[in-house]
Parts: C-alpha cells; structure tokens; sequence
C-alpha cells in the first residue's frame, strides 16, 4: 500500500497521511492524492486557492504627541479579509486587540517602538504576523505658573495682599516651557471675562469681590498644554458723596456710591436714612448674590420716604451695615448726605 501526494508546485510526497506544503506564490493549485492497495488504485483532485497576503502598513494619526496622550495607529492596505488583529509592542509589554488601536507614549523624546501585528484572515483561518518599527516622538508638556501684582508690583498671589474693586491687576506667566516654544496663553478671571492676547495681561474686578480663583491655561507649538490657578483677593470699598439732587433730570437723582464698579460686593448689605430728630426714612437692605445689584437704580434712595413722598430738602444721616464677599470683616459705615433739588 502507498500514498502519493501532488501538490502542483513542483514538490511530491509519499511518506505522510496528511500531506502539507508551502506556495510561495498565490493562486490555483490543482491537488492530487493518490493511494495504492494492492492492484487497486484511487486518486482524487481537488483545487485550492493561495491567497496573497497584502502588505500592510501602520499609520499613526500623529508623528508625535504630549506625553501620556494618546495616538491612534492603523493598519492600512488591508485586503478586506481580516477578523483578527493582535498587537505586541513587546519591548514595553504592552499588547492591543483590534484595529485601530489606541496606544499612549510616555518616554520623553524620539524613541523606536518595534512591534508586531499577528492577524487572521477569513474565511481560510489564515494568518501571518508582520514585524516592523515605530518612531515616535513623546513630547513634554509645558508646566503653567503665574503671579498676580498691583500696580506697585506688591505681590497678590493667593491672596498674600488684597486690591480693592476696579483697580487694576497684573497677571505675569511664569510657566516653564517641555519640548515646545510657548504660543498661547488664556486668562479666566473668575468673573466671567477672559483674556488671550498674551502671556501678561491687566484685568480690574468690576463685578466681584471676595476670593476669587484666577486659572490660566498655557499651550505650546507641539499643542501641549497645562494650566493652573491661583487666587487673588478683591477688597470692598464704599464711599459715598455729600450731596444730590433727586429733581429726575437724570443726574445725581440718588444717593449712591462714588464709581459703583470700585465698590464690591457683600454677603449683606443694609442701608438706613434718618432725619435730624433720629426717626428712620428710608431703608433697603439686600443678600448675596450679586448684593447690592448696581444695574438696579431702584435699589438706591431717590429721596422719598417710606411712604413714597419727598422728604423735605436739609441733611440727612445715613448708617451702611456690610458683610463683604471678602470675609475681611463687616463693614459699619456713617455719614450726612444733604438733599438739594
């Protein structure tokens, strides 16, 4: 008895059962088995097909990235066939299932990754494992930092020193720069309003008062970035005038503070009118937030009594009860105010 084994590629086999045999080039390959029992003889062909393996290429979606961010890699010129995609890159053991895969690089530089892909094809179960290398760059962030001066360059960093409402602030960067030159910097304020003109920028605090968080952000070539904060401690202050004049010609109609966008704002706020012989007149008393609210005309005396009349033209005595947002303290404050229409 004998097995005779053709595998259309050049090469014969007569000792194994279970033939095998490698194609170096794809195609159609015609197998015949041939098998010997005395004077009988039985063969059997059959057509196979050798696929090509394509030649699959990885292409990252980045040549480099910020340090511990991520970078998307593919496998291209793929043939449509493929189920299975394994990664190792095993000098750092690290091993990724799919395609694409998500990988970060955390060593600072340009370093080589070698790796392999192991991946089957379908519906033959076929696989080959392709070996390559991977030059990445890791880039190192900037580190984000900032001072905070008044305008005499005394030091308001965390609050070490208060300004006052509507005076003007001096925010320097101080960051120390990674891999990349620094391009652009974005100032929060706290209040609402942001700054990106550059790494030193003014801001006065026309709407808040009290602790305010200060956070710049920090950005260079490579689009690394860090940010940080700080705060700074903006001061009340109240000052009101002597005199006004509530006649409606829309100017001085109400007794209000000098330049409101200096005067902060309070946790409380209370104000009392007297006349010369002690008896209350007006009052109006409000609660953070926005306390008092400076766009409300309303909120401050035009005048009148409670009752809604004019008070006669003379002086007037007025007490201020505060509570800063700065917790600097509560505010007790007096003083004559004299009518004249």
């Amino acid at each position: 008895d004998s097995i005779f084994w053709d595998y259309d590629n050049g090469l014969y086999d007569s000792t194994l059962v279970d033939g095998q045999t490698q194609y170096d080039t794809a195609g159609f390959y015609d197998v015949e088995l041939t098998v010997t029992s005395k004077t009988c003889i039985v063969s059997k062909e059959k057509t196979i097909e050798v696929m090509e393996f394509p030649e699959v290429t990885v292409t990252p979606d980045s040549v480099g990235a910020c340090v511990g961010m991520d970078v998307v890699l593919t496998a291209d010129s793929l043939n449509g066939e493929e189920t299975d995609f394994v990664w190792d890159f095993y000098t750092v053991g690290d091993t990724l299932v799919g395609n694409p895969v998500t990988r970060y690089f955390d060593d600072p530089g340009t370093n080589t990754y070698p790796y392999e892909i192991h991946i089957t094809f379908s519906p033959k179960n076929c696989y080959k494992t392709y070996y390559d290398t991977l030059i990445m760059s890791a880039w190192t962030p900037p580190t984000a930092e900032f001072k905070i001066e008044d305008a005499d360059g005394m030091l308001l960093t965390d609050g070490i020193e208060g300004i006052n409402a509507g005076n003007d602030a001096y925010f320097s960067d101080l960051s120390t720069p990674g891999h990349g030159i620094l391009q652009k910097w974005l100032w929060m304020f706290g209040d609402d309003d942001i700054d990106s003109s550059g790494p030193n920028v003014v801001h006065a605090y026309t709407t808040r008062s009290g602790y305010i968080t200060v956070t710049m952000g920090v950005t260079d070539e490579y689009g690394c970035s860090d940010t940080t904060t700080h705060q700074i401690l903006v001061l009340e202050s109240l000052k009101f005038p002597n005199i006004f004049s509530p006649n409606n010609d829309g100017i001085n109609d109400r007794f209000e503070p000098w330049d409101r966008q200096k005067s902060g704002y309070f946790l409380s706020f209370e104000m009392e009118i007297y006349n010369k012989w002690g008896a209350l007149v007006w009052k109006r008393k409000c609660e953070a937030p926005n306390c008092p609210n400076y766009e409300d005309e309303n909120f401050w005396w035009d005048g009148k009594n409670k009752q809604g009349n004019d008070v006669p033209d003379g002086v007037y005595y007025w007490v201020v009860y505060a509570k800063p947002e700065s917790e600097k303290g509560d505010i007790i404050l007096n003083g004559s105010v004299t009518i004249v229409r």
